[in-house]
């Protein structure tokens, strides 16, 4: 069972890091570097009944925030779980993750191990952590 996982990021370097990762690890990678494309891509694939697993999200991009493309999306019926990353953890950043229940993001520049970590909790909140010999899992989003 592979994940498809959208990423929205206007960073191409932190783009050709993740993708191919994510790849390695048998998911299904579809990627917008604006606000406006995510909004289009994940609109499409809605459309088309094709599941999406997890939104990655930069909190701040050209044309908008993150946050408001998740808010959008639940205006048109869409709620995905949505994972985001940031270079700004200011307290007006932290402020909106508190305001909005969200307690799980990524602060760039994080490893590929937080990211699989993070998606696992993202898509898994209430599963019990893996024993403490098992921590470097990287096969935790293989089929």
């Amino acid at each position: 069972m592979n994940k498809h996982i959208i990423i929205s990021e206007d960073e191409s370097a932190t783009l050709r890091s993740l993708v191919p990762f994510l790849q390695k690890h048998g998911c299904k990678v579809s990627q917008a570097s604006t606000g406006k494309e995510v909004l289009n891509l994940i609109t499409a694939c809605h459309k088309k009944k094709e599941h999406i697993d997890l939104v990655l999200s930069d909190v701040y991009m050209p044309d908008r925030t993150g946050w408001s493309v998740m808010d959008e999306l639940k205006e048109k019926g869409i709620v995905l779980p949505f994972l985001f990353m940031t270079g700004d953890v200011s307290r007006k950043t932290k402020a909106e993750f508190e305001k909005r229940g969200i307690t799980m993001y990524l602060q760039k520049a994080f490893t590929h191990h937080e990211l699989i970590d993070a998606i696992e909790k993202t898509l898994h909140p209430n599963k019990t952590p893996p024993h403490p010999h098992h921590e470097n899992n990287h096969n935790a989003l293989k089929p």
